[in-house]
């Protein structure tokens, strides 16, 4: 069985270190993009069962590219978590409402991002997951 492929889309360099080699050690195989433009192409060409999208970047924001994402018929059923640490503009009832899968606060909790990948990757979960959500995984 191949390893669940998640493609990290971050301005950070930082946060492709920490979360990219915490997922690797996981077993998952990561793809990484520093903008959601760059985000969008890998998308398309690689056909990740996970994106890991930073809300604020250059370029193209996360959300542009959640929505690039979801209008395209060969990238629609990625589930997309929105990945963020301003969560006074960016709550996560206003990030799932806005079409994102999940929600993580940065900076990130290891064991949460663990549990939204094997959740919504394994599984094939497409609605909402939410951080206070109790799963059996």
């Amino acid at each position: 069985m191949a390893p669940i492929r998640v493609l990290i889309v971050d301005d950070d360099p930082d946060q492709h270190t920490l979360c990219g080699v915490f997922l690797e050690h996981a077993g998952y195989h990561v793809l990484h993009a520093f903008d959601g433009q760059e985000g969008v192409q890998v998308a398309r060409a690689e056909q990740p069962d996970l994106v890991l999208m930073d809300i604020r970047m250059r370029r193209m924001d996360g959300v542009t590219a959640r929505r690039a994402l979801a209008e395209d018929p060969s990238t629609s059923a990625i589930p997309v978590v929105a990945v963020s640490a301003d969560v006074l503009t960016w709550p996560e009832r206003r990030v799932l409402d806005e079409g994102f899968a999940g929600h993580v606060t940065k900076p990130c909790n290891l064991r949460h991002i663990g549990l939204l990948v094997n959740v919504l990757a394994r599984r094939g979960v497409r609605e909402p997951f939410l951080a206070g959500t109790a799963l059996a995984v």
